[in-house]
Parts: C-alpha cells; structure tokens; sequence
C-alpha cells in the first residue's frame, strides 16, 4: 500500500510540475485537420505567450547559471528532468515545442562543454609542450617547410589523440 501510494504521489508529482510549464500559443502547430476550435480571446493569447516567454527565460538562466557555476552534470540532470517532463505529452501537438525548448537547452550545455575543452585544450602561453608532442625533432611551429615529409601527418595524428584524452 505503502508503494502504490507512492508511485501515485510521484505521478501526481510529475502531471502538476507538467501542467505548471505554459507552452506559448504561437508553439503550437495549426492542426490540419477540418475540425474547427475556437482560439481563446486574444488576451488570454497574450497571457499566455508573456507566461511562456518568461518560464523558458527562466529555464535558460537556470542552465546558464549552472554552467557558470561549472556544474554541468547538474545542468545536464536539469535537461534530463525536462525531457522526461516532456514525455507526459508524448503523442500530442505539445511535444515537438516542448522537446525543441529542451534540445535548445541542450545545445546550451554542449557549447559550454566545448567551449570548456576547448580551453583545457588549448596550452598557448603555458610554456609547456601540448600532449603528444615529441621535442626530440625541435619546434613544431610551422616554419619548417617542406624538409619533414610524412612526420607532419604523423604529428597531426599525434596531437589528434592528444586532445581526445583530456584529463
């Protein structure tokens, strides 16, 4: 009993923090259908949209914030707690909208992420050799013309790999 109560308080859990996300009317496709619906007043419309702009706002600061805090994973669960949120309109005209609101904030992460290795990556001014690296046949800079032959790919190859095992 003790479970079943649970497992209901969850789902109930999960349908109002689904209802409490406003989807802007403009989010919605026009149905294709023949059937007519009566749009809400235009008012409402503005409601709405003001109520929608401002939790996706609110969403996206969320994101940003965490990711300037360096908490990606936390962002990254944030995104995944959306996306599972989305499922409750699996099937429906809200879906596409509310799973593209998420992927937006999923391109979010992956630019801070990049971004973040990207830096890691980049040993400029260090004064230390980039990974992979091999010293023995001097500075690799550029102005050693054409005398290297193949070693160029092969050093290439080299910092390639060098970069995918970031610590």
């Amino acid at each position: 009993m003790t479970a079943a109560r649970s497992n209901l308080d969850k789902v109930i859990s999960t349908f109002g923090e689904a209802m409490a996300w406003p989807l802007a009317p403009s989010e919605l496709s026009k149905p294709s259908s023949l059937i007519s619906v009566s749009a809400p007043a235009a008012s409402e419309d503005r409601v709405l949209e003001e109520k929608a702009t401002q939790y996706n706002q609110a969403l996206h600061t969320e994101i940003s914030s965490l990711l300037s805090a360096g908490e990606i994973s936390a962002a990254e669960q944030r995104v995944d707690d959306l996306r599972r949120l989305a499922e409750v309109w699996k099937g429906t005209a809200e879906e596409r909208p509310r799973l593209k609101i998420v992927d937006g904030l999923e391109t979010l992460i992956e630019e801070k992420v990049r971004t973040t290795q990207t830096s890691r990556g980049s040993r400029k001014g260090t004064g230390e050799p980039a990974r992979g690296v091999d010293m023995r046949y001097g500075d690799l800079g550029g102005s050693s013309g054409g005398r290297e032959g193949g070693y160029g790919f092969l050093q290439n190859l080299k910092k390639l790999g060098g970069d995918v095992y970031l610590d």
